[in-house]
């Protein structure tokens, strides 16, 4: 590296900020998102970003950072509320499991998965089995008749089956399938 930092690395966020805005070239402000040390730069860098994954993954990451910081709290939920791909959201957010400040932002994100109504998003997180109280609420959202009699048959957790099984089936298919061929004898009974 020469004597020179790039001026978007400049400690004087308003001028690394200018560098920023004037900046066009896709991969250069890709970089700027990863690496700058401002997080103000970066966030400017990343919202210019045409891929949204690579975006999404900033967002992720500077997320991720400040999780557990209840003094940046703004930081963590911008970053959340920037994240448009809503399964890097959830992974972002999956593992959380110390901290008010960090459950907050987890129950924050998850309000807005479950608001999308995404049936085969809120299918894939339910069987991921990451937290019984999580995919309860997730399997309370489905209204998917067959994705709920495949989480009933599959699912190895007891009490996440008994939901999706006596609270959400409604249709005689599903229920005598989910009788005949879910793991749990429990609720092969239940049914």
């Amino acid at each position: 590296m020469g004597l020179f930092k790039p001026a978007w690395q400049n400690t004087n966020t308003e001028k690394a900020l200018k560098v920023v805005e004037k900046e066009t070239r896709q991969e250069k402000l890709a970089e700027i998102a990863q690496d700058a040390n401002d997080i103000a730069v970066r966030f400017a860098a990343a919202d210019k970003l045409i891929d949204r994954t690579d975006a999404d993954g900033v967002y992720s990451e500077i997320a991720g950072r400040y999780m557990d910081n209840s003094h940046r709290e703004d930081i963590c939920s911008r970053a959340l509320n920037s994240i448009a791909d809503l399964r890097i959201l959830f992974d972002t957010v999956k593992n959380v499991n110390t901290g008010v400040t960090g459950l907050r932002h987890q129950d924050a994100a998850i309000r807005r998965i479950i608001a999308t109504a995404d049936q085969s998003l809120l299918v894939n997180i339910a069987m991921e089995n990451v937290d019984l109280s999580l995919s309860v609420a997730l399997i309370r959202q489905l209204r998917n008749q067959g994705a709920l009699a495949e989480i009933a048959k599959k699912d190895s957790v007891y009490y996440l089956c008994a939901e999706a099984a006596l609270n959400k089936l409604t249709d005689l298919k599903a229920l005598d399938d989910v009788a005949r061929n879910a793991k749990s004898s429990r609720v092969r009974v239940m049914v």
